[in-house]
């Protein structure tokens, strides 16, 4: 078919989740709830509720940075997207730098 970026984006998505969600459920489930449990046991209710705002909130901007990257990809030549990628991540590390005061 011919796919926008943003539906071959959501398409891929949806199928990295139903592929891999059952995978790390059974690597990983049980004991993920038993220390999900034992942390979160002794602390206050808004403790757990922060807790799932951040994840959220940090799910969400990784797709909205993915979706920018696939309608950025869609828009210019990959080897462009490529310098165009490999600049800001030279920006992030100087600004990083810069604002934590750690050489």
């Amino acid at each position: 078919e011919n796919m926008t970026p943003t539906n071959l984006y959501g398409v891929v998505t949806v199928m990295s989740l139903v592929i891999s969600l059952p995978l790390c459920i059974a690597v990983e489930g049980w004991r993920a709830y038993s220390v999900y449990n034992d942390n979160l046991a002794d602390e206050p209710a808004s403790t757990e509720q922060m807790l799932w705002v951040n994840v959220l909130l940090s799910g969400l901007s990784f797709f909205l940075y993915n979706e920018m990257a696939f309608l950025a990809l869609s828009e210019v030549h990959p080897i462009t997207h490529a310098v165009g990628n490999t600049i800001k991540r030279v920006v992030i590390i100087v600004v990083s730098i810069i604002v934590f005061q750690n050489p």
